[in-house]
């Protein structure tokens, strides 16, 4: 377009009855959602302060949960060849959350091996996370790991040296998946 041109688009005539006719059955639904109040947009501001803070408080939940679960967690360390080798099914149904808490652990807790098993919205989520020095010392590899321990839960995945994370379909298969995870440091 040459400058200073500008497109005007319009409807008319039926067309224009029929726009007008979508936007008030439109509204006329919304107001039958929200109950037929007397100002629909308060309304709709009102539900959206409503849902921000809902939403603060189910972020601040689910932290406490996880500080739970973290406390839970490194009481179950079990020192094998001188690894704190953790695999536990954990009831988290946030991968954001199992990756925040995986990170808090390494940072707590030296020469670690973690595989936590989840049911993420009904599918299966496993996430290895393992010390730097484990990377190095021990050439363990977390996407390799979780690659073969996602054969358990019909799945794949793949990530980091020291971070990587697998899903699939079959729940059920979790748990094995979690004991054949101490294979790797026997």
């Amino acid at each position: 377009m040459a400058a200073g041109i500008r497109r005007i688009e319009a409807i008319t005539a039926v067309k224009a009855e029929e726009y007008i006719n979508r936007q008030i059955g439109t509204l006329n639904q919304l107001k039958e959602l929200l109950k037929h109040p007397k100002d629909v947009l308060k309304n709709i501001q009102d539900l959206q302060e409503q849902n921000a803070e809902l939403s603060k408080q189910a972020e601040s939940l689910l932290r406490e949960k996880a500080k739970f679960i973290s406390t839970e967690l490194i009481g179950k360390v079990q020192k094998i060849n001188g690894i704190n080798f953790i695999a536990e099914k954990i009831e988290m149904n946030s991968a954001e959350a199992i990756k925040t808490l995986s990170f808090e652990l390494k940072n707590k807790i030296e020469n670690l091996f973690l595989v936590l098993g989840a049911n993420v919205n009904g599918k299966p989520s496993l996430t290895v996370m393992l010390s730097d020095n484990l990377v190095k010392e021990k050439n363990l590899h977390a996407g390799n790991i979780v690659k073969e321990l996602a054969k358990e839960i019909n799945g794949g995945g793949g990530g980091q040296p020291f971070y990587a994370t697998a899903g699939g379909t079959n729940v059920d298969g979790l748990n094995k998946a979690l004991e054949l995870a101490k294979k790797f440091i026997s």
